[in-house]
């Protein structure tokens, strides 16, 4: 909890101790903690984007700025960005 307080993502926490990122979500919250959520700008829908038409995914955009790539997915949706059919794959 501490280092949620002093900055670190909840994906950091979740690297760091080996768990899932909504495990450390609830014990979070279930220690009264308030979530932060993370919110995809305009820099970072610019950025993403590229990545995206790039080959990047989704969870790899999500890596990158600590953000859930359902968040990522729901902003190109809202912004129109054209998203590959699920599974697909660069090869």
């Amino acid at each position: 909890m501490a280092g949620y307080r002093v900055g670190c993502s909840v994906y950091k926490l979740a690297e760091e101790f080996g768990i899932e990122r909504r495990t450390v979500s609830a014990i979070l919250k279930r220690h009264g903690v308030v979530v932060r959520y993370r919110t995809v700008t305009d820099d970072i829908l610019a950025a993403a984007t590229r990545m995206y038409s790039e080959g990047s995914s989704l969870a790899a955009i999500g890596r990158q700025y600590g953000i859930d790539p359902g968040t990522i997915l729901n902003a190109f949706r809202s912004a129109g960005v054209p998203t590959r059919p699920k599974g697909w794959n660069l090869r």
